[in-house]
C-alpha cells in the first residue's frame, strides 16, 4: 500500500491481480485498475505528477495516469 503526495488518494495490490485506488480521507474506494497478468508487488507514486508505477508477479511493469485512470506504458519482462 502506498499514498500519493500530490492528490489524497492511497493505492493496494490485490490478490485479484487489480490494484484499487482509494480516498484517503474517506476510505471509500473510488476507482480499480485491471490492466495487469499477475499479483501487484510493488507500487509507488511519482514525487512529482499524477502517476503510479506498478510492478507484478507476472514480470511487468506499468505506468498509470490516476487523474485520467489509465495505464499510460507497460514494459513486458525481458
Amino acid at each position: 500500500m502506498v499514498r500519493g503526495l500530490h492528490r489524497d488518494v492511497v493505492a493496494s495490490g490485490c490478490w485479484d491481480n487489480n490494484i484499487r485506488l482509494w480516498s484517503a480521507d474517506t476510505g471509500q474506494l473510488q476507482h480499480v485498475l485491471t490492466e495487469h497478468g499477475g499479483v501487484p508487488l510493488s507500487l509507488e507514486f511519482s514525487p512529482v505528477e499524477d502517476l503510479l508505477v506498478s510492478g507484478s508477479g507476472d514480470g511487468t511493469v506499468k505506468i498509470w495516469d490516476i487523474a485520467h485512470v489509465m495505464a499510460l506504458e507497460s514494459i513486458p519482462r525481458k
